[in-house]
């Protein structure tokens, strides 16, 4: 009897299952749109879009194809149909330009309302804007999308993407021209060329960074291996693996390093640096520091000279083998301090700290 029961419990929950599918499609209405170009060396592709995703592939074809799904959902037939004939998806081809937007019509003024805005007025229902486009690897690309994400595999041409409030995927890249992303994640496994644009609530996740230029505000970076890297940080979390070549600046920001390869300059200011080693072949290690704490890790073959500039005696710790060439103050009663460590030149060590602590070694 027990099993007899579990089987009709179980019949019931999989006829509402399907009732409810069955719902959502009869509540959905859906208009596509399809166009395809003829494209040669000279083409730009521009995307503009609205509440819903971009997808972007590459074939060895020479054409764009685009095809662009609107979906209005809604338990008001009314509103659904106010809403598709709201919505339109305007076609450009002049001048080698292809230009595809998602328009919004008089009906649609709601949507230049926040998020949250939307969704307290219109509660289940709601639209979806789907871009799905295959063209030429190697074609000059901007994006912009907002309330959507974007995702894109291996691309060899010139690209440009805004994502606000939405995601960015992609796999291997060789020249992102500009990335500016709000209220998102941006994930790749490698770029060659990039420059980044980080606002309030975004991060970033690079497995391998080839020359990176990112100005950054409220924002989480994680990078496993770069070539080199120039910032301009506020207020983020910033962790990097295995970086040769660093420079920035950075306010309100703690920034950690795994192992320093070659070099880096920094000025921080009411933040953290923590680099946990400094490779025996670096070149420098330039830090200027306010009101930032600095810990500088080294290879347990590390060889350098030091360059150490701060308030006073109880400022710096240093490791025993450190042998110290000269210390003292000078007129301002800073205390300088000259050492070195190994047996060769190696690594030029620099570092001025005022209002914060300095620690060399583990």
């Amino acid at each position: 009897m027990k099993t007899y029961n579990f089987r009709i419990l179980v019949l019931f929950f999989a006829l509402l299952t399907i009732v409810d599918l069955w719902a959502q499609d009869v509540n959905m209405d859906k208009k596509v749109y399809e166009k395809n170009y003829i494209a040669n060396s000279g083409s730009y592709v521009e995307l503009s879009n609205k509440y819903g995703d971009i997808e972007v592939n590459t074939w060895e074809k020479d054409s764009v194809s685009v095809r662009v799904e609107v979906k209005t959902f809604s338990e008001k037939w009314d509103w659904r149909e106010e809403m598709m004939e709201s919505i339109d998806v305007d076609f450009t081809c002049s001048a080698g330009f292809i230009v595809v937007e998602t328009t919004w019509g008089e009906g649609a003024n709601f949507w230049k309302k926040s998020a949250y805005k939307v969704a307290k007025e219109f509660g289940n229902n709601r639209i979806e804007v789907q871009y799905k486009v295959s063209l030429p690897k190697n074609m000059p690309l901007e994006i912009e999308n907002r309330f959507g994400n974007v995702f894109i595999g291996d691309y060899d041409g010139q690209l440009e993407v805004k994502v606000h409030h939405g995601d960015f995927r992609a796999r291997r890249l060789k020249n992102l021209r500009n990335l500016d992303i709000r209220y998102g994640k941006a994930k790749i496994k490698e770029v060659e060329q990039a420059q980044i644009d980080m606002g309030s609530g975004s991060s970033l996740d690079l497995q391998h960074g080839g020359e990176l230029m990112i100005t950054s505000s409220s924002s989480e970076i994680e990078i496993e291996t770069l070539n080199s890297l120039n910032i301009n940080s506020r207020h983020d979390d910033i962790y990097l693996e295995r970086p040769s070549s660093v420079n920035g600046s950075f306010s309100l920001s703690d920034l950690k390093i795994s192992d320093l390869q070659k070099d880096i300059k920094a000025d921080c200011k009411f933040g953290s640096v923590r680099i946990q080693e400094v490779a025996r072949n670096a070149d420098s290690v330039d830090i200027d520091g306010d009101k930032t704490d600095i810990i500088v890790g080294l290879a347990s073959d590390f060889a350098g000279r030091f360059n150490i500039d701060v308030d006073g005696e109880n400022d710096i710790d240093y490791p025993d083998e450190m042998f110290i060439v000269s210390s003292g103050t000078d007129d301002n009663k800073r205390m300088k301090l000259q050492g070195a460590m190994g047996d060769k030149e190696g690594t030029i060590v620099s570092i001025s700290s005022t209002n914060g602590h300095v620690k060399i070694g583990d």
